[in-house]
């Protein structure tokens, strides 16, 4: 008969995946779980911990010191080649949902 595990459970066994340089299968055999039930909470908790982590920003920098109490208008943004100009400031999270499409890790 197979063990029925809790929610936090299987959190901690992903989280001892993920540190141990393991493959599915390797780390599967050595704790007795089926792979097929390991990798479906492997994907549902990585997709959870996507949507519930918050975005974190790089530092923008300004090409002129901004006055006191005054807002920015304009946002230029270097990744690699690639320029972007904002000629107003984008939505936080409009700016980790394109930084995330072009590949860059936001951490």
């Amino acid at each position: 008969m197979t063990q029925r595990r809790t929610r936090q459970e299987w959190f901690s066994l992903i989280d001892s995946f993920e540190i141990s340089g393991l493959t599915h299968s390797q780390f599967c055999q050595s704790r007795q779980l089926s792979v097929h039930s390991f990798r479906a909470w492997l994907y549902r908790i990585r997709k959870l911990k996507e949507q519930t982590e918050l975005p974190q920003f790089l530092p923008v920098l300004f090409e002129e010191q901004p006055e006191e109490n005054s807002i920015p208008s304009t946002l230029q943004l270097e990744i690699g080649d690639l320029f972007f100009t904002f000629s107003n400031l984008p939505e936080p999270q409009y700016l980790a949902q394109l930084l995330a499409h072009l590949g860059c890790e936001v951490n």
